[in-house]
C-alpha cells in the first residue's frame, strides 16, 4: 500500500513537472512563502551524528507536493551523494507539518581538518487535483517555491569553536578595497559590518570560506574593521574588532 501510494505521488509530481511552467523562488529560511518554512535557518551536521531530524512547515489552505534533496556547494548545484534525505518526495496537506530525516551517505571522502558546504533544498508544487480527476494533457501554469538553506558539515576535533573562529578574521587593505582572510576552519558568514563604524553596503550574508580570502570593494579604505556573524543557531556573534593592516597589497589569498 505505502509503495502505491509513493507511485501514485511520483507520477503526479512528475506529470506536474512535465506540463508545468515551473517559477521557483528562491526565499529566505526564516520567511515561509506561500505557507512553506523549515523549522531552522541553517543545518549543521557534525561528522559524529548519525542522522537529524529537518521539519517542513505548510501553514498555507493548499496541499503542496514536496521534493527534498541535499545539493553540492551551490545554490544551483547538483544532488549531492552525501546525504540521503527521507522520504525524498512526499505530500504535504494543507496545515500541516512532516519530519524529513536527513542521513550521511558517503561522507568518508569530505574534508576532516574543515567544514564543507552543501544546501538542504525543498521544493513544493501545489498539488491540484487528485491524479484520476486530472485530464492527462492538460497544460497548466504552477508556481513552485523553493526553500533553501545552508549545510555545513562539521567534522569533529576541529582546534576551536566556531565561536571563537568567528573573531578570528584578518583584513589587509588592497589598492581597491579590503582583503578578508579567513584563516579558520569554518564558514564564516558575515550579518553586520562596519569600516570605522560606518555601516559597509551590502555586507549581510557575505560568507568566506575556511582557509581562504575574498576581495570586498565596498569596504573602502578604513582602519578598523569591526563585524558581526552569524551563529550556528541564526542569531549574532558578539561584536568583533580589530586592525586593518595596510598592505597594499594588488592580490587577494590566503597563505597557509
Amino acid at each position: 500500500m505505502e509503495f502505491n501510494n509513493a507511485m501514485r505521488i511520483t507520477r503526479c509530481f512528475n506529470r506536474t513537472l512535465t506540463y508545468s511552467v515551473l517559477m521557483l523562488s528562491l526565499v529566505l529560511p526564516a520567511i515561509a512563502q506561500a505557507g512553506i518554512g523549515l523549522d531552522q535557518s541553517r543545518i549543521i551536521f557534525r561528522s559524529s551524528q548519525k542522522n537529524q531530524n529537518v521539519t517542513i512547515q505548510n501553514s498555507g489552505e493548499k496541499t503542496y507536493l514536496i521534493q527534498a534533496r541535499v545539493q553540492d556547494g551551490a545554490i544551483e548545484g547538483p544532488t549531492s551523494e552525501h546525504f540521503l534525505v527521507v522520504p525524498p518526495l512526499f505530500r504535504l496537506e494543507a496545515n500541516s507539518q512532516h519530519v524529513m530525516l536527513l542521513m550521511p551517505k558517503e561522507t568518508q571522502s569530505l574534508a576532516k581538518d574543515r567544514e564543507s558546504l552543501f544546501y538542504f533544498s525543498a521544493t513544493a508544487i501545489p498539488a491540484g487535483k487528485k491524479p484520476a480527476e486530472q485530464p492527462e494533457n492538460v497544460a497548466k501554469l504552477s508556481i513552485a517555491t523553493r526553500v533553501m538553506i545552508k549545510l555545513f558539515y562539521r567534522p569533529d576535533g576541529l582546534p576551536e569553536s566556531y565561536e571563537q573562529a568567528a573573531g578570528r578574521l584578518q583584513f589587509t587593505s588592497l589598492a581597491q578595497g579590503v582583503c578578508f582572510i579567513n584563516p579558520t576552519p569554518y564558514y564564516i558568514t558575515l550579518d553586520r559590518l562596519w569600516a570605522d563604524g560606518v555601516a559597509v553596503a551590502d555586507s549581510a550574508g557575505l560568507m568566506i570560506a575556511p582557509k581562504s580570502a575574498i576581495s570586498v570593494k565596498q569596504a573602502g579604505k578604513g582602519k578598523q574593521m569591526s563585524w558581526q556573524a552569524i551563529n550556528d543557531y541564526g542569531g549574532l556573534t558578539e561584536k568583533h574588532q580589530t586592525t586593518i593592516t595596510a598592505a597594499g597589497a594588488k592580490s587577494c589569498q590566503f597563505v597557509d
